[in-house]
């Protein structure tokens, strides 16, 4: 692993244990489902959904265990046996196609702390919980198979839902309708009254700006330069870990206890130096501006710059832009307006000329592209 890769999880083997049972025919308890498929006092089969895991002082462990799968039971006498058996230890009867053994459940403890209690009646319990969500769901698909229509729902979840929906209904359509009464337009009757140019010329400065930067993006040219150590970014360094042990049913009398852990990590400032500087820039700083009418052809002003060259306070001209405007008035009525038009639809018009302009409804924008 290279020094950039985050460190892995890892686990680590803490031993192979026996899981306990309890006899249901005599009542004895904590008997080990390994080494007793039958009851040392009274005979009895064990019963492997009474399976549980045992407590911290009543674990014993399996030294050089040899892990062959999980128990199959007898389809005879239901006894549990070796998977690798052929014929049942207790009755005789052939175990080919025999139906293995259910798992506990995994626990799970954080480290330093204790397993939770377990007893054959929480086995009981699991083994009959996991049989009820199976049956249902093989009656589901049942039903769903033969064309079965679904269960109803409780009493007021479809009318709710119903409600609901008629709800989310209501709000999408006030939002259309008011979606569509804020961008409605109708067309106006307008006569041009006149139209109006504006040329403008940018002016900018060289200045001597102060500014701020990383170190590693100080323009060049930079002066008066001044660093300190500032917070850029942060990253993620290694932090120990977060550890768990487990236990795991293996289905053959035994379980598995191991200790899992996860790396962490914490987020840790990453420091570089921040300067504050000067640098000569061109800087706009005011606007020369001409204009004129449809009688008078576009020209450009003079931008008068005080100083030219490339000094601390020389001029230069900068970005030219040009504005055309178009004012009108409703016809038959007083109300006036005018809107920026492009200089295409501007030199089609003229002073006294009539046109239909989509005028919008609440805001009483005109939309002169649309000429």
């Amino acid at each position: 692993m290279s020094g950039n890769e985050p460190p892995s999880s890892r686990e680590e083997d803490l031993g192979t244990y026996q899981m306990l049972w309890d006899c249901s025919y005599c009542g004895a308890q904590k008997l080990l489902a390994r080494d007793h498929k039958h009851c040392p006092n009274c005979g009895g089969a064990q019963d492997p959904s009474w399976r549980y895991f045992p407590a911290d002082e009543d674990k014993v462990k399996v030294e050089d265990h040899v892990y062959v799968g999980k128990d199959v039971i007898c389809r005879a006498c239901e006894a549990p046996n070796a998977a690798n058996a052929a014929f049942c230890s207790a009755c005789g009867a052939e175990l080919d196609g025999s139906k293995q053994v259910r798992l506990r459940g995994e626990q799970a403890a954080a480290e330093g702390e204790a397993f939770g209690s377990d007893s054959a009646k929480a086995a009981r319990a699991e083994a009959k919980a996991e049989k009820a969500a199976a049956d249902a769901a093989r009656r589901a698909a049942a039903d769903a198979a033969h064309g079965a229509p679904p269960q109803q729902e409780k009493k007021g979840g479809m009318g709710g839902k119903i409600a609901g929906l008629g709800c989310v209904g209501l709000l999408l359509g006030a939002a259309l309708c008011g979606g569509i009464f804020m961008f409605w337009k109708k067309d106006a009757q307008l006569e041009a009254t006149s139209l109006s140019w504006a040329a403008t010329i940018a002016v900018e400065e060289k200045q001597s700006v102060s500014e701020s930067a990383w170190k590693d993006e100080v323009p060049a040219g930079a002066d008066r330069v001044s660093c300190r150590p500032e917070k850029r970014s942060t990253k993620s360094v290694p932090d120990g870990e977060t550890c768990k042990n487990v236990r795991k049913d293996q289905g053959d009398g035994t379980f598995k206890e191991s200790k899992q852990c996860t790396p962490k990590t914490r987020e840790e400032a990453v420091m570089a130096d921040k300067c504050s500087y000067t640098v000569n820039k061109w800087v706009k700083t005011r606007e020369a501006k001409a204009t004129g009418d449809k009688a008078q052809k576009l020209s450009w002003p003079d931008p008068k710059l005080r100083r030219t060259g490339d000094c601390v306070g020389c001029e230069r001209a900068g970005a030219k832009a040009e504005l055309y405007t178009i004012s009108w008035k409703e016809v038959g009525g007083k109300k006036a307006h005018s809107c920026e038009a492009p200089r295409a639809v501007w030199d089609k018009v003229k002073p006294g000329d009539k046109y239909a302009v989509p005028v919008g409804v609440v805001s009483g924008k005109l939309d002169c592209g649309k000429l």
